[in-house]
């Protein structure tokens, strides 16, 4: 019994043991107070992906056509758009404005960049409703264009179903915008097409 007692000591010894061990590590392994300020620093810069979103900075004259089903015709309309750079050069900030079927149609766009994530984000709201879609993108420097994908509420069936916004910087006075929707049987159409021509020289960062 009484050498059970010693090596169940053992034992609990060459755990505790361990586990210091493992503790002592993980504390030597994270980032020293001057290392976390710089990583903390870095991810707080704007940089070149942000810089990207730079060719859209400044305001547009709008061709807008638009359809709600795949098989619907395509009404025209025009309107204008403003994108300029907040906080620091962080995000920027989409202002759409056109006329549909007779309805001022008005949404806010924030695009930007997450250092952390290592992806581009978006967010939009609009006065056709109360939602909040969010959606993350992807950057082709071919096009370059930008695409972004996401999620919306479908109130017919009570859940949600996938969208598409697809940036295409044509020059530097042209950006076409493609959105893209999900039918019933959840294939993709296009239900919003946007050719936009600049107005006057961007406001740079």
């Amino acid at each position: 019994m009484k050498c059970c007692i010693s090596c169940s000591g053992l034992v609990a010894f060459a755990i505790s043991l361990v586990a210091a061990t493992g503790q002592a590590q993980q504390q030597d392994a994270s980032p020293a107070p001057f290392e976390q300020e710089e990583l903390l620093k870095k991810l707080a810069t704007p940089g070149e992906h942000h810089r990207r979103l730079d060719a859209l900075a400044g305001k547009w004259k709008l061709a807008v056509k638009w359809r709600n089903t795949p098989d619907a015709k395509w009404a025209d309309s025009k309107g204008e758009a403003e994108y300029k750079w907040i906080l620091g050069g962080r995000f920027l900030l989409e202002e759409f404005k056109y006329d549909m079927g007779g309805q001022p149609m008005e949404w806010l766009g924030i695009y930007g960049y997450d250092n952390y994530q290592k992806k581009y984000t978006a967010v939009w709201v609009d006065n056709m409703g109360t939602n909040t879609e969010f959606a993350e993108g992807q950057y082709d420097p071919k096009g370059p264009v930008f695409s972004y994908a996401g999620e919306q509420d479908d109130p017919a069936t009570g859940g949600k179903r996938k969208f598409k916004w697809v940036v295409t910087v044509e020059g530097q006075d042209s950006v076409r915008f493609d959105s893209y929707d999900q039918d019933p049987r959840g294939k993709f159409f296009k239900n919003t097409e946007v050719s936009a021509s600049r107005l006057r020289e961007s406001k740079r960062k």
